[in-house]
């Protein structure tokens, strides 16, 4: 009998199996069951349906393994990954609904297939059609369409299937569902979506990560406004729920073992969450160690991510810079908007939260370079940009001067738009910079429609704010002071919860007018609503931890001489001292009355000083920069006329130093001050450039122990740069001879971080300019330096605060060629276009050539020397450049000896050297570096031509002839103490250039005859026919081997012996003993007739000075050589 199965159902794991006899269908007999059965062990197919495993056949133990056939279209729409379980659940059932519909080509043959089944689907074929389902109506983009599929009879019937079995699908199968029903449209209220969402409430416990967050975001996307209790439900349990399996997998070792991409969902999920430090805490540990796994797309999620989390706990600093950096290095890669985001997000927690570490000074400059490319897609962005790097404090000139070129080539943009108005003078203001072509801007800007419109109290600051880009609104400012408009703002500043800083800005208003402009001639407030004002401002607290207070007691003798809290019109002065002339302080009496600086009586012939205290606030993040309204104030003080200070508090790039803003002759003894000392704080402003040096070259420098440093502080998480000249080198395409580097870790945390990691550090002598000396695997030494800022400096010494912003420490630098850094990736760093200076063949200063040179006055001498290794060209000197020389080169007296030799060895050794040195020479360096007044500067000239073409000589050589005599030998030692040999060569030159010819009695009685060391000798003598050109008596010399004297004695032979040497040299070295025995006899008799004198004793304990000594020293080696 041919037997059709038509269904199979499971009951206490005993199959009932019914067949079509006829008409009817009847239970088969029992040997029909076992048929069926064995036919069900080695088939699962009986005709077209579907038969599910019987207990007596485990899944898996399949003897035909039948491979699916995808189509074409799947096989592009699904992961590698999904085909495989299709495959494997297909193994499991020999279901013919899936072996068909991974056939399909489209989402009606799916339905078709939906439909045909759907009485005889089970839980893997419900699974495989929501899977293949949503791969295609993904694709379609109208709601219409998606509408059309929802409400097919194929659809349909699968939800009813869905309905059916859901209580036995897994979570993961039922969260697929929800989101085939969320793609489709259906709000949270749809009943299929209300019976998946509670079965998920009771399975909510065992619920993964990756499901949990999956389910967060599908819940987010529902249709509709209205949520049902299931959704309540779950947003308050799934939280709970995460919490605890974030702690149990982070306390079992789990979470490290989870991709990046996974922690980096979870993250977000807890940020978005608002969950506490105790979940957020392991995630970002887990992505520490987990770092080097960071691709772009995960460093901007998590950036995102921890800019909205409501934790800003210093655990996140490590990850977050890191983020940042990579973030950096693949700035191209991002759309605009998602990095627009990313600042927004970052400057939220740095401005509203106060978290530091999400300022990230590359981060914001590179996303100002991106901003800066000329297209017109960025014209917008980059306008509405400016308010994010402007609240970050950060300062970037060109990029200010491409907003300001957009504004000035379509104002449009921001005559159509207030907001854009207000952002971008609050923006100016605060980076405290105009665009190059601020005239136009300005004019655009005043006429604005806005400015005629009701602003209220937001027209006083916008007045400031042009006030503090010098722009003068005359026309804002006669409304604002209006009888008019006036009580409307007096009631305001009553009112307002901001009352003191709403009074000082209404008060710097009107200094500024009052003060600036002493020509405007509109209505001003009443002096009873001033008076008002000012005592609103003296409510202001003071801050002690700014205050000096205590210091300027102690230091000029008392607190009489010192005055707090003092204002001028509402605008505060930190203290104030009294001077009479010499710089002595005078104590004043009864000033607890004193509130205004007016109400001070000073004595006649005194002056008043004032010192004003700025926060690290009111500087810009990368620059020494004061922003727009405290340099208003700042402006307004020195308006004064009274000599002032400024004091900067806290860790910015202005250091902590006091700045005279005038020449302040009263103040220049005052105590503990040290006004005469030249403070570093205006340092130029730079534009990094980046480019790549010859991979081939770098390889050449990047030994295995450089490796192992750099690792270093990657994985301690500083930077690590090479330094100066190993760049210079390496850009101009040689190997340099020794590698310096940078890095943001001060001495203290190098320190820490080689202990940590038991590297052995050398040479502490260098740690209080910042620099540490390390060994590594016992070959080769490094020297990083930590970026530092002089803070104060004399010319001669600096003292030194160390920093993390590149672009300070390469301002601070003495010529742009120095001032070029390079990672270890080959990418070189240039603030101040070094590279571009290297190419051209050019030398010159970092900035103000005159501020550089009174830094330390020996970059004089430095620039002379590097003029001769870079440049191509003996006379291309700038003339700015030269005047700054000849201004400062008295500076040069403060400079040690030693110091100014190492530099001008260098120059007479090097290119030019004649040009260089007779240059120094014109301008009057002469003097300052022990040269004498009269020099044969032809002589020189001539000189140096016979020594160039010999390539090798000694630097003294060629300085002697400048000298004259041997007193100029002597006065050029003492200034620039050389060493022995050099002192020796420079007198010995002097003495015999003219004299050492062809004749060989001379040359060989003074290698004989001088008491000097025989080596050091005829180094002289060679060094003297260099002097004069003579190359054929140099060789012969050089060929020369000094006989040995036949004859030796004591000390009472000593007189015989010389009159012998003499006989011996005046024979031609011809007479052998017996002959020279033979004139001993006479030469006995001759020294009886006219014995030597004897030299007075020196008296026992007798001594003399060091100078003596060697002044004695060298007028006996004139003598001698006399």
């Amino acid at each position: 009998m041919r037997i059709a199965v038509i269904a199979v159902r499971t009951l206490l794991h005993r199959p009932i199996i019914l067949c079509r006899l006829g008409p009817t269908n009847l239970p088969l007999c029992s040997s029909s069951i076992t048929q069926c059965r064995q036919i069900s062990t080695s088939r699962r197919f009986c005709g077209d349906v579907y038969m599910p495993q019987t207990t007596t056949q485990p899944y898996g133990e399949v003897e035909d393994i039948v491979p699916l056939v995808f189509s074409s279209t799947l096989k592009q729409k699904l992961a590698a990954s999904r085909m495989n379980r299709f495959q494997k659940v297909f193994n499991e059932t020999r279901s013919p609904f899936i072996a068909q519909v991974v056939e399909t080509r489209d989402v009606t043959e799916v339905l078709d297939l939906t439909e045909k089944y759907a009485e005889t689907m089970e839980v893997p074929c419900v699974t495989a059609a929501i899977e293949i389902l949503f791969s295609f109506i993904k694709d379609e983009k109208t709601p219409t369409r998606r509408k059309e599929l929802c409400n097919s009879v194929g659809m349909q019937k699968l939800w009813k299937v869905l309905r059916r079995k859901a209580r036995h699908m897994q979570s993961s199968d039922i969260i697929s569902g929800i989101k085939l029903l969320n793609l489709l449209g259906l709000p949270a209220s749809d009943t299929n979506i209300q019976i998946m969402l509670k079965i998920l409430t009771k399975q909510a416990n065992y619920l993964e990560l990756s499901e949990i967050v999956y389910l967060h975001f599908l819940m987010g996307k529902f249709h509709g406004d209205t949520k049902s209790p299931l959704t309540y439900a779950l947003e308050m349990a799934l939280p709970v729920v995460f919490e605890s399996q974030i702690m149990t997998k982070s306390q079992n070792g789990e979470l490290d073992q989870e991709s990046i991409q996974l922690l980096c969902d979870y993250l977000h999920y807890a940020s978005d969450r608002g969950l506490s430090d105790k979940t957020l805490k392991p995630l970002v540990t887990a992505i520490e160690k987990n770092a080097k796994s960071l691709t772009p797309r995960h460093a901007m999620s998590i950036l995102w991510s921890l800019g909205e989390a409501k934790s800003d706990d210093p655990y996140q600093e490590h990850v977050v810079k890191s983020c940042f950096k990579v973030v950096t290095d693949n700035m191209e890669s991002y759309d605009l908007n998602v990095l627009s985001t990313a600042m927004s997000k970052a400057n939220r927690k740095y401005v509203v939260k106060k978290v530091p570490f999400f300022y990230d000074e590359n981060f914001v400059h590179s996303f100002c370079n991106r901003l800066m490319k000329r297209h017109n897609s960025n014209a917008d962005q980059a306008l509405f940009s400016l308010k994010n790097v402007s609240l970050f404090r950060h300062v970037h000139v060109e990029y200010m001067d491409r907003v300001g070129e957009i504004i000035a080539s379509n104002p449009s943009l921001v005559l159509n738009n207030d907001f854009l108005f207000f952002s971008l003078v609050k923006s100016f203001c605060g980076c405290n910079y105009k665009p190059e072509n601020w005239h136009k801007i300005e004019a655009m800007l005043l006429n604005h429609p806005a400015l005629s419109k009701d602003l209220g109290p937001l027209a006083i600051n916008l007045a400031v704010d042009f006030l503090a880009l010098d722009t003068y609104p005359e026309v804002l400012i006669q409304r604002i002071f209006s009888p008019q408009e006036l009580p409307n703002l007096d009631a305001f500043i009553q009112k307002s919860p901001f009352q003191i800083s709403s009074a000082h800005t209404l008060l710097l208003l009107l200094n500024s007018v009052q003060l600036l402009h002493p020509h405007y001639s509109g209505a001003l407030p009443p002096l009873s609503m001033i008076n008002r004002w000012k005592e609103i401002t003296r409510n202001e607290p003071i801050n002690r931890n700014h205050s000096l207070k205590a210091a300027l007691q102690t230091g000029f003798g008392g607190e009489n001489y010192v005055l707090n809290g003092l204002h001028y019109n509402g605008l505060r002065i930190d203290h104030v001292i009294v001077m009479r002339k010499g710089g002595y302080p005078i104590a004043m009496n009864d000033t607890s009355e004193l509130k205004e600086l007016a109400d001070i009586r000073k004595p006649a012939e005194s002056d008043i000083v004032l010192l004003k205290v700025f926060w690290k606030d009111a500087y810009s993040n990368n620059t020494p920069r004061l922003r727009g309204v405290k340099a208003l104030e700042q402006r307004l003080l020195e308006k004064l006329g009274h000599p002032m200070i400024t004091k900067t508090v806290g860790p910015l790039s202005p250091p902590a130093s006091l700045i005279f803003r005038h020449n302040c002759s009263t103040a220049s003894t005052t105590k503990n001050i040290t006004a005469v000392r030249r403070y570093r704080w205006n340092l130029p402003k730079g534009s990094l450039k980046t480019m790549a040096v010859s991979q081939e070259l770098f390889d050449q420098v990047l030994t295995p122990e450089l490796h192992t440093l750099a690792s270093l502080f990657d994985k301690h998480g500083y930077e690590l740069r090479l330094a100066g000249g190993a760049v210079r080198d390496l850009i101009a395409g040689q190997v340099p001879a020794d590698i310096d580097f940078a890095t943001t870790a001060t001495p203290t945390e190098m320190k820490a971080m080689f202990e940590a990691e038991q590297i052995r550090t050398i040479n502490a002598k260098g740690e209080k300019h910042g620099t540490i000396t390390a060994r590594i695997n016992d070959k080769e030494n490094f020297e990083v330096t930590t970026l530092r800022v002089d803070v104060v400096t004399d010319g001669r010494h600096a003292e030194v605060e160390f920093t993390k912003d590149w672009e300070i420490d390469a301002a601070r630098r003495d010529l742009t060629i120095n001032s070029i850094f390079l990672d270890l990736k080959g990418t070189v760093y240039d603030y101040f276009n070094g590279a571009e200076d290297l190419a051209n063949k050019r030398v010159q200063f970092v900035g103000d050539p005159i501020q550089r040179i009174q830094e330390d006055y020996l970059r004089i001498l430095r620039y002379f020397r590097f003029y001769g290794r870079i440049c191509d060209k003996e006379d291309l000197h700038q003339p700015a450049t030269l005047s700054a020389i000849r201004d400062n080169m008295n500076g040069l007296k403060q400079i040690s000896g030693e110091r100014i030799w190492v530099e001008l060895k260098k120059i007479l050794a090097g290119k030019f050297a004649d040009h260089l040195t007779l240059k120094m020479v014109e301008l009057g360096i002469g003097p300052y570096i022990g040269l004498p007044d009269e020099m044969d500067t032809l002589n020189f000239k001539n000189v140096h031509q016979r020594l160039e073409k010999l390539g090798s000589y000694n630097p003294i050589t060629l300085l002697s002839a400048l000298l004259n005599t041997e007193q100029d030998a002597i006065a050029l030692n003492s200034r620039l103490k050389l060493s022995a040999f050099e002192r020796d060569l420079a007198i010995f030159i002097v003495l015999y250039r003219n004299t050492l010819g062809r004749e060989p009695s001379i040359k060989q009685k003074i290698v004989i005859f001088s008491k000097s060391k025989m080596t050091d000798v005829r180094l002289w003598v060679e060094e003297v026919y260099k002097y004069n050109g003579a190359l054929d008596l140099l060789e012969e010399f050089k060929a020369w081997d000094p006989p040995k004297f036949p004859i030796s004695a004591g000390k009472t032979m000593n007189r015989v012996l010389m009159a012998l040497k003499d006989l011996w040299i005046d024979s031609n070295f011809t007479a052998g003993e017996e002959q020279l025995l033979k004139e001993i006899p006479e030469i006995l008799e001759a020294l009886a007739r006219s014995p030597p004198t004897t030299p007075p004793q020196k008296p026992k304990g007798a001594g003399k000075s060091s100078a003596q000594t060697k002044k004695k020293k060298e007028e006996s080696l004139v003598a001698s050589n006399s």
